[in-house]
């Protein structure tokens, strides 16, 4: 890091040597991640103290009916198993179809 030197005078109001002396070190420490991370989360909790009105909240809070769920699921299970026992049934009587009057008979 380049030397750092603080001015006397900054738009022409005097600074003392004892504020030049601390700015330097601060200046200096900074240098180091750590420091500038302890730096970064202090002005992050600083702005959070300071703000005015509470964070917004982002996700909403529903009430759900677990019976009314549960309702559902048995209905929708049930009829994709009726469904199911349709076709099953359908393709069963037209394999059945199909084998009587495609194999020979024997009478």
């Amino acid at each position: 890091m380049a030397k750092v030197k603080i001015p006397k005078k900054i738009a022409g109001v005097k600074i003392p040597k004892k504020a030049r002396k601390k700015a330097k070190k601060a200046i200096e420490a900074a240098d180091n991640p750590f420091v500038r991370g302890l730096a970064a989360a202090a002005l992050t909790g600083a702005t959070r103290a300071a703000r005015p009105e509470p964070r917004p909240e982002f996700s909403a809070r529903l009430d759900i009916d677990g019976e009314a769920i549960v309702g559902a699921v048995r209905d929708a299970a049930r009829e994709g198993l009726r469904a199911f026992l349709e076709g099953l049934e359908q393709g069963l009587r037209e394999g059945r179809a199909d084998e009587s009057g495609d194999a020979p008979t024997a009478h």
